[in-house]
């Protein structure tokens, strides 16, 4: 037998026809099966893949939902076409109230040819905080609290300075106060996020000694850059190269993003004989000047264009007609809830067309037209009521933001806070 089997070994006669032959019995029995399962993970990859872009836009309708929510577009039920080639529908199924807001359930679902293919629900907590357009509290000062320039940026954001030099600035939220900041500085702060900063620093504009602030307007020039109309109390050289005012001036200071330290003044109108202590504007910038409007008030009773007028009022001046009229008078409309002493330090103008007001006032112990206390750091808002007119009997002047305290407001603003959200 070993002979037979050496002989056959050294032939190698048929030994690969039987290898051959046992490889195809054997992978014929495996090649089903294996395609078999090849194919079904293909299809179950599909599956994953389809499920996965459903997940995918879903969640993306949520996410359009939370921007919405936080940037005052929110209105269910929201659509988004296209995502990654569905269809989603964001819809509102209750809100609930909370501590400090709402808490939203929102379904989000995602489509395909009509087809649903991920459907998934999530709660989103939302904190309701104070806009400047809506009132709210923007924070109080350790010292020097009298709030002296005032203007907005946007519905959420102003600018301002106080009395003195070296008042500190308490914002929302945490205790500890802001950098200190003096009378020829401008402080910012964002009413939707509760931060704060340093807006204009008067060591970029001049050296000593220091103009400080009367009045300020902030506005954009409509294909152009920003500005800061502006009125100081004493007179100063202002700007780069520097320009002499004085405080029946109002002139215009360049802000260039391009160059931070580089001011240049330019005189703009200028009142004889007037004392102006608050200042702001309509219509500046927007490239029709029949349209701009010059609002101020005085320290001191005067007369301007054959009209008298008075301390604790809002003085409009068309500078292309060169008239004065009256604008606000909140000694008519708080009557005896004012204060004998009554006197703006501050105006702003709402975003148009809020044809509304931002006030604050000289002195403390004013009552507002609803009874409710207002300080010499607070924010008050003059609204000509229902009937739009102004100086009328329906006429109001609240409190609008709390500058001498971090309560914060009741009801819910124009902007939110997404402090939480979940995906059931």
């Amino acid at each position: 037998m070993k002979r037979i089997g050496n002989k056959l070994i050294r032939g190698e006669k048929g030994q690969a026809l039987i290898i051959t032959t046992i490889l195809l019995l054997v992978g014929g029995l495996v090649i089903t099966p294996l395609l078999g399962f090849m194919s079904t993970g293909l299809i179950a990859g599909q599956v994953f893949e389809k499920k996965m872009d459903g997940l995918y836009a879903a969640d993306a309708g949520i996410e359009d939902a939370l921007w919405k929510l936080l940037n005052g577009y929110y209105s269910p039920p929201h659509t988004l076409t296209d995502v990654n080639g569905m269809h989603v529908t964001v819809v509102e199924l209750g809100q609930e109230p909370t501590a400090d807001g709402t808490l939203y359930t929102l379904q989000s679902t995602a489509s395909l040819g009509g087809e649903i293919k991920t459907e998934i629900v999530a709660q989103v907590e939302a904190v309701f905080q104070g806009a400047v357009a809506t009132g709210g509290t923007g924070g109080d000062y350790t010292t020097n609290p009298e709030m002296v320039a005032l203007s907005l940026i946007d519905e959420d954001s102003m600018i301002f300075t106080t009395q003195q030099p070296n008042a500190q600035f308490l914002g929302w939220g945490e205790s500890s106060p802001g950098a200190p900041f003096g009378q020829d500085d401008l402080w910012s702060l964002n009413m939707a996020t509760g931060t704060g900063t340093l807006y204009l620093d008067g060591d970029d504009v001049m050296t000593n000694p220091k103009y400080k602030i009367n009045g300020v307007h902030y506005y954009y020039e409509v294909g152009g850059l920003d500005y800061l109309l502006m009125t100081i109390e004493t007179t100063q050289d202002v700007g780069t190269p520097p320009v002499a005012f004085t405080n029946n001036d109002i002139f215009k200071l360049h802000i260039d993003p391009l160059d931070p330290q580089q001011w240049e003044a330019e005189p703009v109108y200028t009142i004889p004989g007037v004392d102006i202590v608050a200042l702001s504007g309509r219509g500046i910038g927007d490239n029709e000047p029949a349209n701009d409007i010059i609002l101020f008030s005085l320290h001191t009773d005067t007369t301007l264009g054959g009209t008298e007028f008075h301390r604790g009022e809002v003085i409009e001046f068309n500078p292309n007609t060169g008239g004065y009229s009256l604008a606000v008078d909140a000694n008519a409309i708080l009557g005896p809830l004012g204060n004998p002493n009554l006197e703006f330090d501050c105006i702003a103008v709402l975003p148009a067309p809020d044809e509304r007001l931002l006030l604050s006032f000289t002195v403390d112990g004013v009552t507002g037209s609803n009874g409710e206390t207002i300080k010499s750091q607070d924010i008050t808002i003059w609204d000509p009521g229902p009937d739009g007119i102004a100086n009328t009997a329906d006429d109001t002047i609240n409190l609008h933001i709390s500058m001498s305290g971090r309560l914060w407001p009741a009801g819910e603003a124009a902007s939110v806070n997404i402090i939480s959200w979940e995906i059931s």
